[in-house]
């Protein structure tokens, strides 16, 4: 393999895929400061759950640090103190019976007792446009509340939930609304714990696949791909791999957009944790995915082709096509001294 070219794809992981330290410490700080506020009004009105500060979660693409630049969402579970009469469980949906001794819940029960999450977002919505500068508040149909404040690129969607105890850490449940007014469990640290053993396998390289990758569907102008989709696609080749990746290398982003091709277009049962079939697209979006991930694939193969003989522009015009054109600009950078280095984090 070309080391330019390689170099090149580096430089562009590192410029365009990577958060900067600046735009992470801004995303965590904002964070802090949002969590701390919503708890504020937890703790200081009668007419939503008390909430424990321990144990709320940031799940999905940045809580499982497969996200890229720019963040554009954060999703948060809060944690309920658990306070109910009976817990129902049908099919993957959980309904929460709350009792007449169930504190506030009692004012967010239908008319069988059932615990309603429809009414509870209403109710975080209406304190969450309290907040100066909010916008984009709303409770959306999958059951969480989405809000941004003003001046910030990325939105949160909130998702009230239940924290359930295990044995162990992965074994931790959260109950959280399922969009139609019941529950689901999710397990977010067991996904990010065996992301995180493989990932360390992999001497780290798997995350940065995952998110180029991501970057790949950016620039494709693509149907987003669920992240938990994308991710189990990638875990999946990474694990069956022989050896464990040395680097971030173009050969594995070809052999990753291969894998899409095939995987998108079939059911894809959870291989990370005990989700089901993580593949929730259309027909139509799976057919669109799959095709442009072929013809990605044979670009790459052709790019590998070009620069095995020797003919670097021609590869890196190929490159270019799959990954877009400031893979060229870094390409050109990449034959040049390097004169300044920009500390990145992911």
């Amino acid at each position: 393999m070309n080391s330019i070219i390689n170099k090149a794809f580096l430089r562009l992981i590192e410029h365009e895929v990577y958060c900067g330290r600046d735009e992470s410490l801004r995303v965590h700080g904002h964070l802090t400061k949002i969590m701390g506020q919503v708890h504020q009004i937890a703790d200081t009105v009668e007419d939503l759950p008390k909430l424990k500060k321990n144990h709320w979660v940031v799940v999905c693409d940045y809580g499982m640090n497969t996200h890229i630049s720019p963040i554009k969402s954060i999703e948060v579970v809060l944690c309920m103190g658990w306070l109910n009469e009976e817990l129902h469980y049908n099919s993957d949906n959980y309904k929460v019976r709350a009792g007449d001794q169930s504190g506030r819940f009692v004012g967010m029960r239908d008319q069988k007792k059932w615990l309603s999450s429809t009414a509870m977002n209403e109710k975080l919505a209406g304190y969450l446009r309290t907040l100066d500068n909010a916008k984009n508040v709303a409770a959306d149909g999958n059951g969480g509340v989405t809000f941004r404040e003003k001046g910030y690129l990325w939105i949160y969607n909130f998702r009230l939930g239940f924290f359930l105890e295990g044995k162990t850490q992965e074994d931790v449940l959260y109950l959280v609304p399922n969009g139609k007014n019941h529950w689901h469990p999710i397990q977010p640290l067991q996904v990010a714990a065996r992301l995180k053993q493989l990932n360390k396998y992999h001497g780290s390289f798997m995350i940065d696949l995952i998110r180029s990758l991501k970057y790949w569907c950016r620039e494709q102008l693509l149907p987003k791909i669920p992240n938990d989709l994308l991710e189990a696609i990638v875990f999946k080749f990474c694990r069956s791999k022989v050896s464990p990746l040395t680097e971030l290398s173009v050969l594995d982003v070809s052999g990753v957009l291969q894998a899409i091709h095939k995987q998108i277009l079939t059911e894809c049962i959870d291989p990370i944790a005990s989700r089901g079939d993580l593949n929730s697209l259309s027909e139509a979006d799976r057919n669109t995915i799959s095709t442009r991930a072929f013809s990605s694939f044979l670009k790459a193969d052709s790019a590998l082709y070009f620069e095995k003989m020797g003919r670097e522009e021609r590869a890196i015009d190929k490159w270019s096509e799959v990954f877009g054109i400031e893979l060229k600009k870094y390409w050109r950078q990449s034959q040049k001294p390097r004169h300044r280095h920009s500390e990145q984090v992911g």
